[in-house]
């Protein structure tokens, strides 16, 4: 008993080879991004650990990133969101409680 299958063109064909290559590189976008936005706090959160060679490597390997994001000034856009994000949550909940 012999089966045939026709593949159609078009429909049902195979996927794009870009698929894999293009998932990657926006993946990377995404970590620049957030490299970028949270370089500051980053750092900052590393600041805060207790002290011992973690504190430093992690403080050594953030400050490129604190450097960077210092340097395009995004951070104040991550920190002018937050607060906002924030007031508009405690509004909201204090309506609630009301």
């Amino acid at each position: 008993m012999d089966v045939q299958i026709e593949e159609k063109e078009g429909a049902g064909a195979s996927p794009r080879h870009s698929s894999v290559p293009r998932a990657l590189f926006f993946v990377g976008v995404f970590y620049g991004v957030m490299l970028i936005l949270n370089g500051v706090s980053m750092r900052e959160s590393a600041a805060l650990l207790e002290y011992g060679w973690q504190r430093d490597a992690l403080c050594r390997l953030n400050r490129p990133c604190e450097a960077v994001s210092r340097s395009t000034r995004a951070f104040l856009f991550r920190e002018e969101l937050r607060k906002t994000v924030g007031r508009w949550l405690n509004t909201a909940h204090a309506k609630e409680g009301e």
